[in-house]
């Protein structure tokens, strides 16, 4: 089995400066990973105040200038400012360009009365009519929603494909809100969905193996690639960030000069102690005693106690951090380790990138080591984490300590 020549990155730590929130109001709020991607992607802007309102309802002429953007199209609809409107209630509005041209595109065909109705809230039915256009063809299933009798019949063929090619998932009680009025928040996560459909989000996509002096170096389809990232946004399953880790899966935005300016990682990682190893089969028992078993792609990497190792190096008994593909499920890279150490974190001095450890009653002074794996219930943890009245277990050489698990305690995992 081949392996490659990086694994051994799976044990560097990978630190990032998160970039200034281009749009204040959006920190913290669920949508900011969507919203951030069509800001750098310049599809949304915000206001003169600098805010993007994520919690305001989208008006029908800032949809049309978000598809015509999104198309690629301001030219035509720059062009289309000066000409003769077929609505008479845009005529002398703002999107008359917008508006005019996302007609032309078919994506609007106006109310019975011959109006647009540009400053009118978009609804969800509205909504999933004009991007299904986007994506013509049919949909081979009816809609699941508990209440889709609900939704309007001029809609529900528009409804079934936008669900059906996956831009649309309804509410956890099953429904679709069919007449519900759409955020500025919802229609940035949506038209997320639009651009990973046409494989418009990033400029790079591929696996981290290392940043370095402000280098983002990922493994791509066509090799490795390094890149700039000081400065750039980060964002881990959605969430704002300080740092990916090696292995973890993402996608690039780049600015004109190919730096990286937003970095979108999606991780599912998990640890326990090694239960079984079979030729292509890995068996662990998680901290909260369930057994997990799971495939292992044909090209992982694996280490043991920070060094790369050969499949059949692992050992049961080895407590081992595990990372996933995020899309098959398999098993991307183990990190076995067999633990020498448990005791208890008297004291953490976060300057100094120390902890005071009491091991079978003996006191020591520990550092963590610049590639330390650290790794709790949740999986993966900051060294900012770590707390007085944890027990953890470790493998330390030289005093430095390489791999450090929390067990309990302190209010942590």
């Amino acid at each position: 089995m081949r392996r490659p020549v990086w694994v051994w990155y799976l044990v560097v730590t990978t630190v990032f400066t998160v970039g200034l929130a281009p749009l204040p109001d959006l920190h913290g709020h669920w949508a900011y990973e969507a919203v951030s991607v069509l800001y750098h992607r310049q599809l949304v802007h915000g206001y003169p105040d600098g805010t993007f309102r994520p919690d305001a309802f989208l008006g029908r002429a800032e949809l049309a200038k978000l598809l015509v953007t999104l198309l690629g199209r301001e030219e035509a609809a720059l062009a289309a400012r000066g000409g003769t409107s077929r609505y008479p209630d845009v005529a002398r509005h703002w999107a008359k360009g917008y508006v005019e041209t996302a007609s032309d595109f078919g994506l609007f065909i106006g109310f019975a009365d011959g109006t647009f109705r540009p400053q009118a809230f978009v609804t969800r039915a509205e909504f999933a009519v004009v991007l299904s256009r986007l994506f013509p063809g049919d949909a081979p299933l009816q809609p699941a929603f508990v209440d889709a009798h609900l939704i309007p019949g001029w809609a529900r063929a528009g409804v079934l494909r936008a669900t059906y090619i996956g831009l649309f998932a309804g509410y956890e009680d099953g429904t679709f809100r069919a007449l519900r009025q759409v955020t500025r928040a919802e229609a940035a996560a949506v038209i997320r969905r639009v651009l990973w459909q046409r494989s418009g989000d990033f400029d790079l996509v591929g696996t981290v193996e290392v940043w370095a002096g402000g280098n983002l170096t990922l493994r791509t389809g066509s090799g490795r690639v390094s890149v700039v990232a000081t400065g750039a946004q980060v964002f881990r399953n959605g969430m704002a960030a300080v740092s990916v880790q090696p292995f973890d899966q993402v996608g690039v935005i780049l600015d004109g000069l190919g730096r990286a300016v937003l970095i979108s990682a999606l991780y599912r990682s998990d640890s326990g102690t090694l239960a079984e190893l079979g030729a292509d089969q890995v068996a662990f028992r998680r901290r909260d005693g369930v057994l997990v078993s799971s495939g292992v792609s044909t090209d992982a990497v694996f280490l043991r106690n920070g060094r790369r190792a050969a499949f059949g190096e692992l050992k049961v008994g080895d407590s081992v951090y595990v990372v996933y593909d995020v899309a098959s499920g398999l098993i991307r890279a183990i990190h076995g380790v067999y633990v020498f150490g448990e005791g208890l974190i008297l004291a953490h001095f976060v300057d100094q990138n120390v902890l005071m450890i009491a091991i079978d009653r003996v006191t020591a002074m520990y550092g963590l080591a610049d590639g330390a794996v650290i790794v709790g219930k949740g999986g993966r943890l900051e060294r900012s984490e770590l707390q007085a009245g944890m027990t953890v277990r470790l493998v330390a050489s030289g005093g430095f300590i390489s791999y450090l698990e929390v067990r309990e305690g302190g209010g942590g995992p």
